[in-house]
C-alpha cells in the first residue's frame, strides 16, 4: 500500500454512490496530532442520514471505517487513512414508501490535513 494522508478531526467522509450526510462520531486523539489536529486511530465511527440513491430515500445507518495503516499507530492502534472505506447497511424507503435496506460504501474522501502521510 502506498502512503496516504492520516485522517484527523475535520476529515470528510462520503459515499461511493448516492448522496446524504455522514457525521463522524469518533473522538480524535487528544495527544497525537497531525497538522495540529487530533488523529483518528483504531477506526472511525460514523452515522449516515438522509441517504438517497436510485431505489432508496431517507436512508439511515451507522458503521466504522477500519483503520488502514499497517505500520503507523497512534495511542496504540493503527491510524485511519484517506481512502479507507467500509460497506454498511443503510435503511430507508422506496418511492412507494416500502422499507428497503441497501449496502452503501462510505470512504474517507479527505483526511482533513495534507502534511502527514503514512502506510
Amino acid at each position: 500500500m502506498s502512503a496516504a494522508f492520516v485522517a484527523v478531526q475535520g476529515c470528510t467522509l462520503g459515499f461511493s454512490a448516492g448522496s446524504g450526510s455522514v457525521t463522524v462520531t469518533s473522538v480524535p486523539s487528544p495527544r497525537v496530532k497531525a497538522d495540529g489536529k487530533g488523529v483518528f486511530s483504531g477506526g472511525l465511527d460514523f452515522m449516515v442520514s438522509g441517504y438517497s440513491a436510485p431505489g432508496i430515500s431517507g436512508g439511515t445507518g451507522a458503521g466504522t471505517v477500519p483503520a488502514g495503516a499497517r505500520k503507523t499507530k497512534a495511542d496504540g492502534a493503527p491510524v485511519v487513512l484517506a481512502g479507507d472505506s467500509v460497506t454498511v447497511p443503510v435503511s430507508g424507503s422506496t418511492q412507494s414508501g416500502s422499507p428497503v435496506t441497501v449496502q452503501v460504501t462510505v470512504k474517507v474522501q479527505d483526511a482533513g490535513q495534507s502534511k502527514v502521510k503514512c502506510s
